[in-house]
């Protein structure tokens, strides 16, 4: 996506040059020219209003799905992507490039009376970058618990366990595998200040007995470090997302 649109990143697109409003609608509505891979338009997005419904931009998606797929079977990238889940994911990116785009360029006011001056524009665009920001973090929090967790559980299959256990943790495996990353809280905070630990807490859809089953594989498996650092001589040293601290249900 990235290559193909002269980007760095999904998130850079603020200097981008998008196909102006006036060969988009000729497209629309009469034989105009459409995106051309041979004359460098085939893969140049139209940010403006209604860039979703646009002729233009579905076709250049059905281009870019058509060269994801061709470099799939040129470069023996494995594995099946259907081709509604590539373009899918492709207008995904573009959502996400548009509003990278938009971010820092003046807009009408919500009440339509008006365009913002520079300075909202501005404001508006710190913000954005500051919300992005805390979402990514929120992202790494919850990729950490996860990780935490199914290593626990691989650990712990690892060993000799009674058939019910053995059982019990296989089904945990499971569940963590269906939450994914996105399953977990977020609302603690960074386990690398010694102040505030990354606590563990019920994932955010408060399923209260998942919350339980979390803190009891956390007590295991930490059980389970301490005694093999026992036996190796080695100092136990729990890492700083261990503590469970479960919050209050709340309705979602």
């Amino acid at each position: 996506f990235c290559s193909v649109t002269g980007t760095q990143q999904v998130n850079a697109f603020q200097q981008y040059h998008p196909a102006n409003a006036t060969i988009v609608s000729s497209y629309q509505n009469t034989d105009g020219p459409g995106p051309n891979v041979g004359e460098g338009t085939g893969y140049l997005f139209y940010f403006g209003d209604g860039c979703h419904q646009t002729r233009w931009n579905q076709t250049v998606v059905e281009n870019l799905v058509h060269y994801i797929t061709s470099q799939q079977i040129a470069q023996n990238v494995e594995g099946y992507f259907g081709l509604e889940a590539i373009k899918a994911y492709v207008w995904e990116l573009f959502q996400q490039a548009r509003t990278s785009y938009r971010k820092d360029k003046p807009r009408l006011h919500e009440g339509g009376d008006c365009v913002e001056t520079a300075g909202e524009a501005s404001h508006r665009a710190r913000t954005y970058t500051r919300q992005r920001q805390r979402d990514v973090h929120s992202n790494g929090r919850k990729l950490q618990k996860w990780s935490k967790w199914t290593e626990g559980v691989e650990m712990l299959l690892s060993r000799t366990l009674s058939p019910s256990d053995r059982k019990k943790w296989e089904k945990v495996g499971v569940t963590l595998r269906e939450l994914g990353t996105q399953g977990q809280s977020s609302e603690e905070s960074d386990a690398e200040s010694i102040e505030h630990r990354l606590n563990v807490t019920v994932p955010f859809f408060q399923r209260c007995i998942l919350g339980i089953v979390f803190h009891e594989l956390d007590e295991v498996v930490q059980a389970l470090q301490k005694q093999e650092a026992n036996q190796s001589g080695k100092r136990f040293q729990p890492r700083p997302s261990l503590p469970c601290n479960r919050t209050e249900i709340r309705s979602h």
